[in-house]
């Protein structure tokens, strides 16, 4: 036994208390009572090692106490007040006694926080207290990080927020960045002490960090910061980096509109000590973002200042390489997106008033703005123009060739996806086009692909793919040149590739892609196209959504004629003759502009 406990350190006391201190060391509660009264009432410095005995000897549970709940009524309230004894003592417990201290300790408290839940306060004081010296001993005690996390998730079960009660939650703060999750035992005692499931962890570290972030009525202070520091300590130790599912659990908790606050406020604060952690706020917001980019993530990310967040952490220089990859790729993808447009769209006056600041001129960043700020720009531009070449349709009835306005045709009833110019031509798709059996197909094929985007923003993709083709026609073709050269025979699929804003166009033998879009309605697409004679190709427009998957479409470009298709499978069949046929291809360009009419369906 360490010398500080040896009950001989009760003729430390004067006399009046040494009687007390010695009777309340062989189990009198009224006489603990009194001594713990008198310890409170008196002032510094106190002779500790006088106190330490009584308590440690009041400590000294049942072998069976952790695992009954009809204890001796004394002997539990001996335990609570050598515990609050213990409380008042607690900064200046030598760290020799603690490993000895500890397990007595933690027996009363992993019983007493189950069966009396107004000591939790106490326990997390006594523990943030003496974890500083003996971090290792309580680390490793088994149930510790379970008790933890249920106090700090009892704090916010409280009406109205964590209480008033000032240290409760500062003394979570300090035990989190002092005891890690480091094996899969302790992250099962935290999801335990959070309430059993991995959801209920994000559920308490998100809103922790929404509760302690600075707002106009709760302005920033040092506490705070040290909050949503130790909260990141957490998401550290919980490694949600390292597996998809982590990432997917506090990305439906919210977290990114908590890290997108952190980035807002503390990005702009003349405090350079938030750097670190608005940095760490901003690596962990890009994986998360990589995670899922999906229209509906980024929509909300924006609407919540993403944009504005990231432009002021531009200036921070170890920022830098983080927000430019963001505006190039997912932010940049993002724009497809008729919904995120109209968010970016309203964050753009503040954010050009900002760019136009020396400080951000200056910055690294700015060349890569002003390319997303042209993108941005090029389609916004698109929604503002009636683009007639999107709002037509061609009949379904592959012998035929009209291309009308929309509301001149009648739609299948069905699967309305399939449009017809007059009932003869729908008759004979359904008859002779194969109609009949890919009706359902089409309907079956759409429900599968989990496509949730609206009307509004499919309709916009297609504005912007129809753009795409008229600027870059010439190329396209050239890719599709390319591609006969090697596959001669193929039903070619020209691919529409948005990973980085603006399309990357490539050409491949449809064949190629069945295995890795097999959610998308081939089995109709391809039949048409073979039957259309080269009338009408396939595009296909991918948009990386991060590592939860892929959004894509399969898009038809119906033509009057097959003169183009015609003419590029020409020039493939003769490339002896045409060793450099840009000219052949900018003629073939020229020829059909003005008499064969295209759309995309």
């Amino acid at each position: 036994m360490h010398p500080s406990l040896d009950l001989q350190n009760l003729s430390r006391f004067p006399p009046p208390l040494r009687a007390i201190a010695t009777r309340a060391s062989q189990g009198s509660l009224e006489d603990l009572i009194h001594l713990v009264s008198a310890l409170e009432d008196s002032e510094p410095p106190k002779d500790i090692s006088a106190y330490l005995p009584v308590f440690h000897a009041n400590l000294n549970p049942s072998p069976d106490i952790p695992h009954r709940r009809e204890f001796i009524s004394t002997t539990n309230s001996r335990a609570i007040v050598a515990l609050r004894g213990l409380d008042d003592l607690k900064f200046g417990i030598p760290k020799e006694v603690l490993p000895e201290l500890w397990p007595r300790i933690w027996k009363w408290a992993s019983f007493l926080h189950t069966s009396e839940l107004d000591m939790i306060g106490e326990i997390l004081l006594l523990i943030s207290a003496v974890i500083h010296h003996s971090a290792d001993v309580i680390s490793s005690t088994p149930g510790v990080r379970k008790l933890i996390v249920r106090g700090w998730k009892l704090i916010y079960e409280q009406p109205g927020g964590p209480p008033v009660t000032p240290g409760y939650h500062s003394c979570v703060m300090k035990i989190l960045t002092k005891m890690k999750v480091a094996n899969p035992i302790h992250l099962h005692e935290f999801i335990q002490g959070a309430g059993g499931d991995i959801e209920d962890v994000a559920t308490l570290l998100t809103r922790s960090l929404y509760h302690y972030f600075p707002t106009s009525r709760h302005p920033f202070n040092y506490e705070g910061f040290m909050w949503i520091d130790a909260v990141f300590h957490a998401l550290g130790d919980l490694k949600i980096l390292d597996s998809p599912h982590m990432k997917k659990v506090f990305l439906d908790a919210g977290l990114v509109g908590s890290l997108i606050n952190i980035i807002c406020v503390f990005s702009v604060s003349q405090l350079r000590q938030l750097d670190d952690i608005t940095l760490d706020a901003l690596h962990l917001l890009q994986n998360m973002l990589e995670y899922s980019s999906e229209e509906v993530v980024l929509r909300q990310a924006v609407a919540a200042g993403l944009l504005r967040g990231l432009m002021s952490c531009s200036v921070i220089i170890a920022g830098h390489d983080i927000v430019a990859q963001l505006f190039r790729t997912t932010l940049s993808r993002g724009t497809i997106y008729r919904s995120v447009l109209s968010e970016i769209s309203q964050s753009l006056p503040e954010l050009d008033a900002f760019a136009a600041s020396p400080s951000f001129i200056a910055s690294a960043f700015f060349t890569g703005w002003r390319d997303f700020r042209a993108l941005v720009q090029g389609r916004m531009d698109l929604t503002k123009i009636r683009n007639i070449d999107v709002t037509r349709k061609a009949c379904g009835d592959m012998n035929c060739q009209e291309i009308r306005r929309k509301s001149e045709f009648q739609r299948c009833g069905r699967c309305h996806s399939v449009y017809y110019c007059n009932p003869r031509c729908q008759r004979a798709d359904w008859t002779l086009g194969g109609h009949r059996t890919q009706c359902e197909l089409i309907r079956t094929s759409m429900l599968a692909s989990g496509d949730a985007l609206t009307s509004r923003n499919t309709f916009f993709v297609r504005v912007v793919l129809n753009d795409e083709y008229e600027t870059n026609k010439q190329h396209v073709l050239a890719r599709q040149l390319g591609c006969l050269q090697t596959h001669p025979s193929a039903l070619l699929v020209t691919i529409f590739d948005y990973s980085s804003g603006r399309a990357r166009i490539d050409v491949q033998p449809a064949s190629t892609l069945l295995k890795d879009y097999p959610y998308l309605n081939w089995r109709d697409y391809l039949p048409r196209a073979l039957r259309s004679e080269g009338r009408m190709e396939l595009h296909l427009v991918l948009v990386p959504t991060g590592e939860s998957g892929m959004q894509a479409w399969l898009f038809s470009l119906r033509s009057t004629l097959s003169a183009l298709q015609d003419g590029v499978r020409a020039l493939a069949a003769a490339t002896a003759q045409f060793p450099d046929p840009s000219a052949e291809l900018l003629t073939l360009v020229e020829n059909c502009r003005r008499s064969v009419v295209q759309i995309h369906q």
